[in-house]
């Protein structure tokens, strides 16, 4: 007897909280309602907007990626074939202080011989190789190697490095 009154007043018990449970859990969604109403109102306004000027020191390093551009804007940059896969990286974005290598043009000596290559020792950058380049030398169609950054759940690109194209 005691058994069953025990059992019947735990379902009961289980059965009430349930209902309460199931209400907040219907006020949560309501609200989650209004915030996506809300924050679809704010992502067609920022579409129009272009993303925030990053900085390299705002970043946390992630990763090294070797790819090819397939599209490159005054502050996006998608990547194309990366990790040597038909994967690609898309809006990325390339940081306000961004580092920019190109490769540095052959010299020949007076027999034609190609000469080494010296980087300049005064400048803090030659560890990457090439010379110092800037945005506006990044094309489409380029071999790069880009190390990202993270900030805020974005991939931020804080070197490009332009790798030599390879003859054929």
């Amino acid at each position: 007897m005691k058994r069953a009154l025990l059992s019947v007043s735990l379902f009961a018990l289980c059965f009430f909280a349930g209902q309460v449970l199931l209400s907040f859990g219907r006020a949560d969604d309501a609200k989650a309602k209004k915030d996506s109403q809300k924050k679809s109102k704010d992502d067609d306004k920022s579409k129009d907007q272009k993303p925030e000027s990053i900085k390299r020191s705002q970043t946390t390093v992630y990763a090294e990626v070797n790819g090819k551009i397939s599209k490159v804007d005054d502050t996006i940059l998608c990547l194309n074939g990366v990790l040597g896969r038909r994967a690609t990286l898309e809006d990325i974005i390339i940081a306000e202080d961004v580092k920019v290598r190109m490769p540095a043009e052959r010299e020949f000596d007076s027999k034609g011989k190609p000469k080494p290559f010296k980087p300049d020792p005064n400048d803090p950058d030659r560890k990457y190789g090439g010379v110092k380049g800037s945005r506006n030398d990044l094309r489409e169609g380029q071999q790069v190697l880009v190390r990202l950054g993270k900030y805020k759940k974005s991939l931020v690109a804080t070197i490009i490095v332009v790798l030599p194209e390879e003859k054929k």
